[in-house]
């Protein structure tokens, strides 16, 4: 596999931070987290990865152009 179609795998640096700050912050702080992010390559798993490492639920909409991605960090919370 090339490093070009490695990188067509997985989603741009900037969507991978903006997904991980977002997870953090429904997990942190208990609470529903909404973000929209470009649709490109790997998002949807991405967005699970983050998800289960910061121990919240997920919810994604793709969008012709864009991924509306819900971390849910009170159903968590509820269940403890």
């Amino acid at each position: 596999m090339t490093q070009t179609e490695i990188r067509a795998l997985h989603p741009s640096s900037s969507t991978l931070a903006t997904l991980e700050a977002m997870a953090l912050l429904a997990q942190h702080t208990a609470s529903v987290v909404h973000v929209v992010v470009p649709r490109e390559p790997g998002v949807v798993d991405s967005a699970r990865r983050l998800a289960r490492r910061a121990g919240v639920e997920l919810c994604v909409d793709l969008m012709p152009r864009t991924a509306r991605v819900r971390f849910d960090g009170q159903a968590v919370s509820s269940a403890s």
